[in-house]
Order: structure tokens, then sequence, then C-alpha cells
């Protein structure tokens, strides 16, 4: 027997009776944010139950949700299922965002001789398919644009794990939305396109099998560029190549820039739920990446949220919160949350083992900082910390500059970097360079110039990669690294 779903204000479905709102979200496709791929953990699956009356709350949703929000009728996706015709009030995540003024850093330019034989109006685009968030550079001519929108896989999961998880019964499920995100985004037929991601995003575009990555040693090798045919793109979409492990185009554009702009000793970090680091001196380049967690997305945080208006993106040392666009706080995003540790610390407020003075912190009206949050913070940058000693350790290096690449990271400062042992404290005497979104930098210089192409493909190859299971000080260097 099925029963009708409707989502105000205008979307119906119909699912077999006992299925979970999950189900009908995925079903009707609506962009919904599923973080932890609907296990019941992070409880951001939130929504509203208008009729009939919701069902008894299940031991996830009594642990996750407060009880004047039960008592409204608020459930979780994940675990509510439905019996009969229902009506659903929930929050779709945010359209896309387009910047009027095309910005693009590091400035480096190579020789654009665009490969592709194509007309004088030629229409390119290039894409940085995050985990979270989805940007995309659209070329036409010497104009520029670029908009950012969210990766539709988070009804999913939130993380890559999850990701893999899904694949193994249904890829294609993860791809579809992705490539009709990029067709209608292209809005017509172009003559070329990229796209440059991880190596679980970039394998879910090539119809690649998943599981290698998601089981000892968790590579599926070098990869030099491939080509995948599409019907929105008369030559095709152009993956990045991979330098193995989990680093794959996101992380050869962040070597090609670096590297460009350095000639001496440096680190290369991009942070984030998988976070990549390469460090390059003159004679080798170590490169590793480590599950960070989802603290930095604000997954896993009970006042979480991802970066978006109404997150709070700044809390000064007064303890004061500041939003993006300057709206009503909804929770704390990434740089949110560090902000918030490092003004606690300068209050006194909490130890250098992390302990809380106070049961809990309340940073605004329903936003708060528990003893859970802190502790998921440490966890996730005691990964960072020590990656990073471990790869200086081995490298015997003095490291001149500090490059720190993503969005996310160029909205953190020095000095929480340093005093929170985000990072070694080695590198506070370093240049520190924020590069923005390489990603999307490499994507677009990959695809219009060859002189790009062969420098990227060249550097992938040099690459040591450093399994950091197979290092014996890194366990002792994390355990460094959860001191506050």
């Amino acid at each position: 027997m099925q029963v009708k779903v409707k989502f105000l204000p205008d979307k119906e479905v119909l699912i077999p009776q006992g299925a979970t709102l999950k189900f009908a979200i995925q079903k009707a496709g609506i962009n919904f944010e599923l973080p932890c791929g609907g296990e019941g953990i992070c409880g951001k699956c939130k929504l509203k139950i208008i009729s009939p009356n919701p069902p008894p709350p299940t031991e996830a949703e009594k642990r996750l949700i407060p009880p004047s929000e039960l008592e409204k009728g608020y459930r979780l996706a994940c675990k509510c299922t439905v019996w009969s015709d229902t009506v659903v009030e929930l929050s779709e995540v945010k359209s896309a965002s387009v910047s009027s003024t095309p910005h693009i850093f590091p400035h480096i330019s190579f020789t654009a001789d665009f490969p592709e034989r194509c007309p004088e109006n030629r229409r390119y685009m290039a894409v940085d398919l995050g985990t979270t968030t989805i940007s995309l550079c659209i070329m036409e001519g010497s104009h520029e644009k670029i908009v950012h929108t969210h990766n539709p896989q988070t009804a999913f999961g939130g993380d890559v794990i999850s990701r893999i998880s899904h694949a193994q019964s249904n890829l294609n499920e993860l791809r579809k939305p992705v490539m009709e995100l990029l067709k209608r985004t292209a809005k017509g037929k172009l003559c070329a396109a990229s796209v440059s991601g991880n190596p679980v995003m970039q394998a879910i575009v090539k119809r690649e099998d998943l599981s290698c990555l998601g089981k000892y040693p968790f590579s599926k090798g070098r990869i030099k560029g491939q080509k995948v045919e599409v019907d929105f793109c008369e030559n095709g979409l152009l993956c990045l190549p991979e330098i193995g492990g989990f680093l794959g185009g996101d992380s050869a554009s962040l070597l090609l820039a670096s590297s460009t702009l350095c000639a001496q000793s440096f680190i290369a970090i991009d942070i984030g739920t998988n976070t990549e680091i390469l460090l390059k001196t003159e004679k080798k380049i170590l490169g590793t990446s480590t599950p960070a967690g989802p603290a930095f997305e604000g997954y896993g945080i009970k006042s979480g949220t991802t970066s978006r208006e109404g997150a709070v993106y700044l809390v000064d040392e007064s303890l004061q919160v500041h939003t993006i666009g300057g709206t009503p706080p909804e929770g704390l995003c990434g740089s949110g949350l560090i902000s918030a540790i490092y003004a606690l610390k300068k209050n006194n407020l909490i130890d250098e083992t992390g302990r809380l003075k106070k049961e809990k912190v309340e940073l605004y009206p329903g936003i708060y900082i528990t003893q859970e949050d802190i502790r998921a913070f440490q966890v996730a940058k005691a990964a960072i910390y020590a990656s990073c000693k471990t790869l200086m350790d081995k490298s015997g290096a003095k490291i001149e500059r500090l490059f720190l690449a993503g969005n996310f990271g160029s909205s953190l400062k020095k000095e929480w970097l340093i005093e929170l042992k985000i990072l070694p404290e080695e590198l506070e005497s370093s240049e520190f360079t924020y590069l923005g979104n390489t990603s999307l930098w490499g994507a677009k210089w990959y695809l219009i110039s060859s002189e790009a192409r062969e420098k990227m493909e060249e550097l992938a190859q040099l690459v040591d990669i450093i399994y950091l299971s197979h290092e014996p000080e890194f366990e002792e260097e994390f355990i460094k690294g959860m001191q506050i």
C-alpha cells in the first residue's frame, strides 16, 4: 500500500507505507541535508509534521530534538516512518549564489591556448566539486561568472565515507543529481568542461568502483587526467589528475598553485572534513590526507550549521557573535566554532585539556558551546596537527611558507591556528598565504591551458604519499595535538 507525502508548499510523492521521510525526500528530489547519511547521529535532518499527529518520537529523536520542539511536531527525516497521508514542512537548502565580480585567487596565469577546437564564441565551464559545496566558473569569451551552490549528494550523507557506502549499492543515484546540476548551470551546449575534486567525488563522475577507497590501503592509485563523455559538452568533461590516496584533483591544483608561487620549502593545506596536506622541499614532495571529521563543516556540533546565511562565522573575544549576511544567528559554522573556542580560552572558560568550566556556554539565545562540541573539535584539529608534524619530521626542513587553501581556510586567523594547536607551533614564524579556492582555479587552467596541464600532471607524479597509519610518531603527536 502506498501513501502520499506532501512537502509544503507544492511537492508531492507516493511512497510505500512504513517508509521513512528520508526515503520520501530522496524520491522527491528535494535538496535537503542528511549529513550523517540517515544514521540518526547528527540530528540535522529535522522537519515539522503538519498533519496527521506525528508518531511517538524514537529514542534518537528524544536525544537530538528538544522536548519543546517534539511537542510542536518536529521529527527526524531519517527516523520518522509514514503510515498514512502526511503533510510536512521543511527548509530546502538555499539556492545558488552568483558572484557578480568573479575572483579566483591566486593571481597566477598560464598561456591560455584553449586546446579544444571551438568557435570564437566558445563557452567553457570549470567545476570545483566539493563534498558539501559546488563552485562553477562559466567562461564565455573574456567574460567569467562564478556560481556557488549546494552539493545535492548531501541527501545521502555529509562526508565521503557515507558517499562511498552508498555508491556500493547505487552509484548512479549519487551521480545523477550532480550531472543534472551541471547541465542546468551550463544553460546550453558547452565546448569543454573540467571537474576538480577529491578522489571520491571524481570517481562518482567517472562511474568508477569506489570500494578500494573504503578499505586499506584507501587508494585508487595515481590517475592521469581523464575525459568523460556528457551530453551537455561537445568535447567531454575533463577530470583532473589524482595524486593517489585521498589526494585528488583538488590537491593537484593546490600543489600547482603553491609550487608556482614559492620556490622555497612550504606546506600547503586544505582544511576540511578530509584535510589534504602537501609539503615540498628542494628535494622531495610529501603528501597525505587525514579524516579530520565533520566538525569543521558544522556537523556533530550541538548548535552547528553549514556555512550559509545566518551562520555564526565569528565569535569575538568579548563573546559577541557575527553572522553571514548579518541575519539572526542560526548556528555555528566551522570558523564560528573555532573562534568561539579561541574566545573561551581567552576568557579562561576552558583549560588546556579542553575542559569547559561550565556545563555549557550560551553565545546567543539557543546557541551553545558544550563539552561534547569541544571534544569533537579537539579530535578534528589533533589529526591535522599530528599530520603536519609527521610530514615536517620526515622532511627535516624548515618551512618558509604556509599556504592555506579553500574558502574555509581563508576565514581562519593565524593566531587561532597556532594558539589552539590546529597547526604546529613551529609554523608560527612561517609566512602565511591564503590562496582561496585553488581547486576551482586549477580546474580552470587545466581546462584552457596545455602548459598548466603538463605542469600539473608532472607534479602529481612526483608526490611521495605518506600513509599515517604506518607512521609510529603520528599517535604520539595526535595526543599532543589534543591540547588547547
